[in-house]
């Protein structure tokens, strides 16, 4: 089960400016090129530029959108790491509102803090997990 750590609404916007700002800046660039009289070389260069930038923003903004915390059959799963459920010792909501903070505890003392866009659907489901596999 995956909890994303930004609502479907909030990266549909994100997604959409990104669209928006990609058609923007192409259409910027060409209609610059008619108007200004810019050698063809020098807009394809700044198409270059473009593409370089947007690429690179496109790569940072999948990141972030991306995220996500997994529960599986016996770890909850994270940024490239993994807390097995016999590791848990303590589960809060540290900060709530559209992206909340989970704070999980572990055994060996470690704090991990999780963003999480739904904490009760995944506290809810955590829970369950856990008593599932029992101590």
């Amino acid at each position: 089960m995956e909890y994303p750590s930004i609502p479907r609404t909030l990266r549909l916007i994100m997604w959409a400016a990104y669209w928006i700002n990609v058609v923007s800046v192409i259409a910027t660039i060409f209609l610059s090129r008619s108007r200004l009289n810019v050698p063809p070389e020098q807009t394809y260069s700044f198409l270059a530029i473009a593409v370089v930038f947007l690429a690179a923003l496109g790569r940072a903004l999948q990141r972030i959108t991306g995220r996500c915390v997994v529960l599986t059959r016996d770890a909850v799963k994270f940024d490239g790491e993994r807390i097995p459920y016999g590791d848990i010792e303590d589960v809060r909501v540290v900060e709530a509102g559209a992206v909340s903070v989970v704070e999980i505890r572990t055994t060996d003392g470690r704090v991990h803090r999780l963003r999480v866009a739904d904490p009760d659907r995944f506290l809810r489901d955590l829970v369950g997990l856990l008593r599932f596999k029992g101590p």
